[in-house]
């Protein structure tokens, strides 16, 4: 018996031992298990306030291949060969000067509501594409009138004349109580009515009164859909936070400008609206993702571009998740050349943002702004912080290489595009090109087999327009320009380390 309870009291001994061992077994697999499963914490994004270094304007990728243009253009190869016949007469210096929109002060006046020789003198050696006209140039109905006609008389090219009419607060002639201008609500009063019909109509009012003053331009309407609760840059400026009905203001507003003979720049891509900060102040970025952006900032823009806007303007913001850096959208290839081109497919005319802001003028030199603007993909440079120093700039890039030739082509075709098709060209006032017989002829369908450019649908980058002979009369009065052109360069403040006295303009 007593063996028995022995042996009993072994068995139950090793039985117990064996419950403890599977126990402590099973006990360090569920640790193992749940250990596994606990999450890498992801990291926080923090807005950074760090100085945005100089980015080299070759440092980024190249370009993916260009969409087909979506933007409606019946006339195709009719287009084309009339840009073509306009660029065949245009020398290097003035086909440079298409690619600038300036203030009027930088033409050198004594006077800021009437032009004097050394206006006439600078238009003459700096030959730009587009004068911004502000309050300051404005008195009256009359004195803006023939002042625009003066200028327009004064330059070889017709003149993109530009001013910033968004209607309500944001207002260049309305706020003059001696011009006869209608007044109209802002997009903010709009966009909070949902009044549809009333965005068109303003926009038709004030599109119908600019062409009978002489303007051709309007920087309307703004594009940029609020993405903050508060403190919104442009809170009185937007349509408002839905994307969809801002799209559908925009579309509305495009058409009743453009309807008038009014050129429209959508702004400010790729998105301003969620901005506390304006780059008139210094740097700004946005923390917004490529997906979020395509959600929302870039569906009013989308719908613009297929409602066949002339014109689109930058903004200098900072997109770290479009970019992979801190460099300013204006001149980010990824930006102008990647997104809004490629995968956008707008094939229109692009600003920059203001180029004299402070957000571009801290970092960067006139002439490096230009050159990184030109790089990534800009036609026009909007306001530049120096018109003497970055015409020169830019000259020099083309003639060592730097910028090619067939570069400045692809903008200028763009630009003189949008001046024929709103009638500020006639392309009979030049020298019809005598065609060449070529049996490998691109053939003119509407498709260049070559690039898969179709002018149709309105690609006006013009990359194969080429600079043709001229007569000797013309030459001589090149050089002429040229040689002036060398005794006005470096008149103005290069670094970019000083702020311009006034920044004039489109205010971000």
């Amino acid at each position: 018996m007593k063996n028995l309870k022995n042996m009993g009291l072994i068995v139950l001994s090793l039985l117990i031992l064996a419950l403890a061992v599977g126990g402590l077994f099973a006990f360090r697999q569920v640790f193992k298990k749940s250990d596994a499963q606990v999450p890498t914490p992801e990291p926080v994004a923090v807005e950074t306030k760090t100085e945005e270094p100089k980015t080299n304007f070759s440092e980024e990728p190249a370009p993916t291949a260009a969409a087909p243009g979506v933007t409606e253009n019946p006339e195709g190869k009719d287009l084309r060969e009339k840009v073509e016949r306009v660029m065949a007469s245009m020398s290097l210096q003035e086909k440079i000067g298409q690619m600038f929109i300036v203030d009027f002060s930088q033409l050198g006046g004594s006077s800021n509501t009437s032009i004097n020789q050394r206006t006439k003198d600078r238009l003459n050696v700096y030959p730009v594409g587009g004068i911004l006209l502000s309050s300051r140039n404005i008195v009256s109905n009359t004195q803006v009138t023939a002042f625009i006609q003066e200028l327009q008389r004064n330059t070889a090219t017709p003149l993109f004349i530009a001013v910033e009419e968004e209607g309500g607060d944001h207002t260049v002639l309305g706020s003059n109580s001696n011009i006869e201008i209608p007044q109209v609500k802002g997009a903010a009063a709009l966009g909070e009515a949902k009044d549809l019909e009333g965005a068109k109509t303003a926009a038709s009012q004030i599109g119908t009164a600019l062409k009978e003053i002489g303007f051709n331009f309007n920087l309307a309407p703004v594009a940029d859909v609020i993405t903050v609760e508060e403190g919104a840059v442009l809170q009185n400026r937007s349509f408002g936070r839905d994307a969809r009905f801002v799209s559908q203001m925009v579309e509305a507003q495009v058409a009743a400008y453009q309807s008038a003979g009014i050129s429209a720049s959508l702004k400010y891509f790729p998105g301003y609206g969620g901005a506390s900060q304006s780059t008139q102040e210094g740097y700004v970025e946005t923390l917004r993702t490529k997906e979020e952006m395509s959600a929302q900032e870039w569906l009013p823009y989308i719908t613009g571009i297929k409602a066949g806007a002339d014109s689109i303007m930058m903004s200098n913001i900072a997109a770290p998740s479009l970019t992979g850096g801190r460099t300013p959208c204006s001149l980010s290839k990824r930006v102008v050349t990647e997104l809004l081109r490629g995968e956008l497919g707008y094939n229109g005319m692009i600003l920059s943002g203001p180029l004299n802001e402070t957000a571009i003028t801290r970092y960067y030199s006139s002439s490096e702004a230009v050159l990184m603007a030109i790089d990534a993909g800009v036609d026009v440079m909007f306001l530049p912080a120096s018109l003497d120093g970055t015409y020169a700039a830019i000259e020099s890039a083309v003639k060592n290489g730097t910028v090619s030739m067939e570069r400045i082509d692809q903008s200028v075709s763009r630009i003189l595009a949008v001046k024929i098709v709103r009638g500020l060209i006639n392309p009979e006032d030049y020298p019809e090109i005598k065609p060449t017989p070529d049996p490998e002829e691109q053939n003119w369908s509407g498709e260049d087999e070559q690039s898969g450019e179709n002018w149709s649908e309105g690609d006006w980058s013009g990359e194969d327009g080429s600079e043709e002979d001229r007569s000797e009369e013309d030459r001589s009065e090149e050089n002429g320009s040229e040689e002036n052109g060398s005794e006005e360069n470096g008149s103005e403040e290069e670094s970019g380390e000083n702020q311009p006295e006034e920044n004039a303009g489109s205010s971000q």
